[in-house]
């Protein structure tokens, strides 16, 4: 009986594994230089101004108010 419940552990912490790989697989992509980036961010804080300050590192290529908050396409041609 011992050993049925070890047997049962063990195939129940490697689905967890199994499972929880297959998420970050399916959500994870590359990035490469020259790609737009979309962010969406939600504030009722920052400005238009504001976030063009912080992302002045990067290419603005769109910047769109929306409800609650901005909408920002982004490329860099740096690597790093």
């Amino acid at each position: 009986m011992k050993e049925v419940k070890k047997a049962v552990f063990i195939l129940f912490l490697i689905m967890i594994m199994l499972a929880s790989s297959g998420l970050s697989s399916a959500t994870e992509r590359n990035i490469y230089v020259g790609d737009l980036i979309e962010l969406k961010i939600t504030t009722e804080v920052l400005t238009e101004d504001e976030v063009r300050e912080k992302f002045r590192d990067f290419e603005i290529v769109d910047l769109k108010t929306v409800s609650d908050g901005f909408l920002i396409t982004i490329r860099t041609f740096e690597a790093g």
